[in-house]
């Protein structure tokens, strides 16, 4: 069962990640504005940061506050208050499509996938992936 889950659901957008300044403020913009309320919350303690997704129309907004307020200006750069950090793309097989990237020369940002939010995942390195960060995924 998991694994046709996972064959069915592969080779598609899972979500788009937001880095923001203020996750509270957002979430209840998004259900003012929406009337879309929290689907999931992801803690990465070793990435110091909290995690929202809202679901809309099937694909997940991630809202990504980084607890580190040094680290957050770092992230969210000159937009100040938001701004679209990664696109998360959906595979089957994260090693074999991670192994396609690195012979095409992109650069994974960790040498290790992380585990979180039920996904394995890789990130790309933007300077690499045509000034695109992508998230690499597969369901766990």
């Amino acid at each position: 069962m998991k694994d046709s889950r996972r064959a069915e659901q592969a080779g598609r957008l899972d979500h788009i990640g937001v880095v923001v300044a203020d996750l509270p403020a957002t979430c209840e913009l998004m259900k003012e504005l929406f009337g879309l309320q929290p689907t999931r919350t992801v803690e990465v303690d070793s990435k110091n940061l909290t995690a929202v997704f809202f679901d809309f129309g099937g694909v997940a907004i991630e809202f990504i506050e980084l607890r580190d307020a040094s680290a957050r200006r770092q992230r969210l750069g000159d937009a100040g208050m938001a701004r679209i950090e990664h696109i998360a793309l959906r595979v089957e097989d994260l090693a074999a499509a991670v192994e396609n990237l690195r012979r095409a020369g992109v650069v994974m940002t960790d040498p290790a996938p992380v585990e979180a939010g039920g996904r394995r995942s890789h990130w790309t390195d933007p300077a690499t992936s045509g000034g695109v960060m992508f998230q690499v995924c597969e369901l766990l």
